[in-house]
This record gives C-alpha cells, structure tokens and sequence, in this order.
C-alpha cells in the first residue's frame, strides 16, 4: 500500500499480507495516522481493499473522508502508479541477487525493495518543493539540524501549479494541431 501526501510529497510504503479492507485500515492507522499529520480526507482508487470496511473505519472511528478517484481521471493517481513501477523495476533487480529460497526471505526481499523506493522516489519529486524534504515540509522542521524552519505554503503551491502547467504545456504541443471549423456542404441534385 502505498500512502502519500500530496502536499509535501511524504510517501509511506507498506506490504499488504492479506489485502482485505481492515489489513489496508490498520495500515494507514499505524503507519501514517500514528506517526503524521491528520489527514482530512484520503484518496484512494476503487482496488477491492479499499471497501466498505476500509471506509467505516477510517470515516467513523477517525473522522477521515474517504473519496475513490474515478476512471475518467487516472492522472488523479499517476503519482502512486508512478512509484509502482519503481517497485518493479527494484524488485527485478534485487530478486535475481537475493534469490529469495523461502516465503520469510521473500517478505525479507520485498521490504528491501519497498524501502529502497520509498526513500529513492522523494529525492525524484522534488523540483515542485524546492530543496525541502517532505519531512520538513510536514514537521516544519530542519531534519538534519533539529530546528524549526517557515515555509510559505501559498508559494510552494504556486511554484507546483506553475510546473503542471509546464508540463501541460509541453505534452500539448507534442499533438496535431488541428482547428475544427464548420463548412458549408452543398447539395447535391
């Protein structure tokens, strides 16, 4: 599973055994909700772990909303798919190496590879943030010298939007231009 704040760019990445909505539930409670920010409301695609379960109890026992992005707009998680396939790129990589022999040292494997994405994708993202970490965007804290630091959220905000148009921008000029323009179709007789 994997957590991020879009905002600051802080990404958690945790294994799911079992994948049913109350694993994916304590997940998000132990190892975003205990260690973070409250979120007011959490995104999540329409996977079968995400269910009713999953809802109920972030909704009612933690006072998150929960909303499902929609399949009309998949850039909504290209993000998370983004650092999906990190994940496999690491994971074929580091499996050949490992050669895991037993299902222990195929978890053993997968936390590596977990870890090693979750650490290398945040180094990746953050030309929209400037030179600040996601923790110290979220803990408003220098996390090398332990000392609070400003940041102006309204700029980072700014600058982030200004790098989406960009690369809008870019990707739209890479299509055929084309102007639809009404014509007048004669009759035939």
């Amino acid at each position: 599973m994997t957590i991020i704040d879009p905002a600051t760019n802080l990404i958690e990445i945790q294994p799911l055994l079992n994948g049913t909505a109350m694993e994916a539930a304590h997940v998000v409670e132990d190892t975003w909700i205990a260690r973070y920010p409250r979120p007011v409301r959490c995104i999540t695609d329409n996977g079968p772990e995400f269910g009713q379960e999953f809802r109920d109890c972030l909704e009612k026992n933690l006072g998150i909303k929960v909303r499902s992005s929609t399949a009309r707009n998949p850039q909504g998680n290209s993000i998370v798919e983004r650092i999906h396939q990190s994940i496999g790129l690491i994971l074929r990589v580091i499996t050949p190496e490992e050669n895991p022999r037993s299902f222990e040292d195929g978890k053993r494997v997968i936390r590596r590879c977990l870890a090693t994405a979750m650490h290398a994708c945040p180094c990746a993202s953050s030309g929209a943030i400037g030179d600040l970490s996601p923790g110290a965007l979220a803990f408003h804290r220098d996390m090398l010298l332990d000392i609070p630091m400003q940041t102006d959220i309204t700029v980072l905000t700014t600058n982030r939007q200004g790098m989406i148009n960009r690369n809008l921008l870019r990707a739209n000029a890479k299509r055929i231009k084309h102007d639809a323009q009404t014509s007048i179709v004669g009759t035939l007789r």
